[in-house]
């Protein structure tokens, strides 16, 4: 092989033997193009030899072709090439850069390994968006230098994301004043253009630190400022948008969330390679804060499958980002649109099937509830096989956080369901009463399952009483009124299961009455016609 392919024209040669020298064999599209030149590139795609991998936009040379061309192992040419791809985009994490990044996780740790002294530099920098990367750099104390100005581009980003890390290592209070502290630091040192990059990032870092003290109008005010000068800067739009779901948020705030956030998705689904993927990734967990803006989404199928792409995109491991983007996106989309989350499940499985040890503790959460959510969607799509694979993935999830101790109401809620879906009534009961009693009765949503689990373990009067419960607290509740139709249906349930079929019948009438169009209320209107068959038929005769 090696003879065969040092017939190949020289240029193309070495291109490949770039590649395999570098020790990373499968790597993103667009940054191959700036490494290996677009002529090259597209060459050694032509003749088969660069070839699309599993994620959508990588390109992966065969390991044997990379051991026949490999003459002088070393990673320092990739990684000074990642280097100068994260400074020819300003640091920006566009999904190309990003991934990249993770791609070339052992070469930029090697490469910064091998430095004599270390500056924040763009290398720096990359070895931030990792987790490894972090450790790694800890050691320059970096958040202990203060910002100046004049200060280059790359060392503002890598100060400014050193000092965010720091804030939250401090408990809640101190973590306040040192955001504050910060916001009058990025504001001082705002000096000379207003357009210049680093005064830009220091503005929207401003705002960023002043929104995280809850200073939401100077914070609003900040964020529209950047956004006159810089109506592209996608992350200024996410700042906005997460501000607009806070509690303290007055309706001026919710408003410029709600724009921001329709903004945001109809750019994401417009040009996804445009916009840094955590960007991207963080607006889709965001939208189910946005109801309006997700049920639009809901009805456009094309829609729905260009925010599926962008979760393929970011399907790597280490970007665990992932799973909490996975999570809203199933959340809203799996139950009218199956089809297309089964799709993304099938198409990486070695991630919906990581163990949780391999992922963060913080996103185990979101782990669990999203293949709750995929099984379910594999279910309806008839793909069993897949539905009891994904169900078992996710009751490891589920085993592992319900022995982290003290776990809280939405935790257990997200376990119980789990274990509901794998018809472990008795596990999820277990789960629920392990919150304090005063807790417990007051959460409607962890009510909701309890109930399903009484019914599980055959305890129907209990749960009917818990499913009556859940109601009346989901109806003092904006966000529990927007899902009152399934309360109902679940005390039909209740009463289904009592052989009280009449007062079965009345519940879904009401589920009916409080549900919208779509699938949901198609099956409800089933449910009804088979309720009102079942009771004809047992009706006495006159």
């Amino acid at each position: 092989m090696g003879n065969i392919l040092q017939r190949l024209d020289s240029r193309y040669l070495l291109g490949l033997q770039k590649i395999a020298n570098s020790g990373s064999f499968s790597n993103d599209a667009k940054f191959l193009g700036h490494f290996l030149g677009h002529a090259v590139k597209f060459h050694l795609q032509r003749l088969s030899i660069l070839k699309p991998a599993v994620a959508p936009g990588l390109l992966s040379v065969h390991d044997l072709i990379c051991q026949a061309v490999r003459d002088k192992p070393d990673v320092e040419l990739i990684a000074t090439a990642v280097s100068q791809y994260v400074e020819k985009h300003s640091g920006e994490m566009l999904p190309s850069v990003i991934r990249q990044i993770h791609l070339c996780t052992s070469q930029l740790t090697e490469s910064y390994k091998r430095r004599q002294t270390q500056q924040p530099d763009w290398l720096t920098y990359a070895l931030l968006q990792l987790d490894s990367g972090r450790n790694l750099v800890k050691d320059q104390e970096l958040h202990r230098r203060s910002i100046h100005c004049g200060a280059p581009l790359q060392e503002l980003l890598c100060v400014i994301d050193a000092q965010e890390a720091f804030a939250y290592s401090l408990d809640h209070d101190d973590r306040l004043q040192y955001f504050g502290a910060c916001a009058e630091e990025y504001g001082k040192a705002q000096q000379g253009d207003p357009a210049s990059e680093e005064n830009l990032e220091l503005l929207h870092h401003q705002g960023k630190a002043l929104r995280r003290c809850g200073r939401f109008e100077e914070a609003l005010s900040c964020f529209q400022k950047l956004l006159e000068i810089r109506p592209e800067w996608h992350a200024t739009y996410l700042q906005i948008a997460h501000m607009g779901t806070q509690n303290k948020a007055d309706e001026s705030i919710k408003m410029a969330g709600a724009h921001a956030m329709q903004t945001l998705v109809e750019r994401v689904i417009a040009a996804p390679w445009d916009v840094p993927l955590r960007v991207s990734l963080a607006s889709v967990a965001r939208l189910r804060s946005y109801r309006k803006v997700a049920n639009e989404a809901v009805s456009n199928t094309e829609q729905v499958q260009s925010l599926a792409d962008v979760i393929a995109l970011s399907a790597l491991e280490g970007l665990d980002q992932f799973y909490e983007a996975y999570l809203s996106f199933t959340s809203i989309f799996a139950y009218q649109h199956p089809e297309i989350c089964v799709a993304l499940a099938e198409g990486f499985p070695e991630i919906l099937s990581m163990p949780p040890e391999l992922v963060d503790k913080s996103q185990w959460i979101s782990a669990c509830e999203s293949l709750g959510n995929t099984a379910v969607a594999a279910g309806e799509a008839g793909k069993t096989d897949l539905r009891d694979r994904i169900t078992a993935a996710g009751v490891v999830f589920a085993t592992a956080l319900g022995s982290k101790p003290g776990f809280r109401s939405y935790d257990a809620r997200a376990i119980a369901k789990m274990y509901l879906l794998a018809g472990m009534s008795d596990e999820a009961l277990d789960t629920i009463l392990k919150i304090p009693p005063e807790v417990l009765n007051m959460d409607h949503w962890l009510l909701y399952r309890k109930a399903e689990a009484e019914l599980g373990v055959g305890k129907l009067g209990d749960g009917l009483k818990t499913a009556e419960r859940a109601l009346v607290l989901a109806k003092d509740d904006k966000k529990g009124l927007e899902r009152i139709a399934s309360y109902h249906e679940l005390l039909s349930k209740c009463h289904e299961a009592l052989g009280a079929t009449e007062a079965a019948i009345e519940q879904t009438e009401a589920a009916l009455e409080a549900c919208q169009a779509g699938k949901y209320k198609n099956a409800l209107v089933g449910r009804l016609e088979e309720l009102k068959r079942r009771e004809s038929n047992h009706l006495p005769e006159a």
